[in-house]
């Protein structure tokens, strides 16, 4: 794999609750810090978000390519 430590721990959230816009930004986190560590991406920025039975999150960082945006969002249950 081209990124063999990347993943997230998102498939763990079964329900949308108050702390879920800290869990999906913490998660984030956690997921690219191997690629922050060696210096692959920079100004990593993360707002998590949920609704309804939803969650999600937008993310900014730079990269080699220059400024780049994310969004992402998956549906509970």
């Amino acid at each position: 794999p081209l990124f063999p430590n990347l993943g997230s721990r998102f498939h763990t959230i079964r329900k949308i609750a108050k702390d879920t816009n800290r869990l999906v930004e913490d998660f984030a986190r956690e997921a690219v810090q191997d690629l922050v560590d060696r210096g692959d991406i920079r100004d990593f920025a993360v707002t998590g978000f949920a609704s309804g039975s939803s969650f999600g999150l937008t993310a900014s960082f730079r990269d080699r390519a220059g400024k780049q945006s994310v969004r992402f969002s998956r549906k509970v249950g």
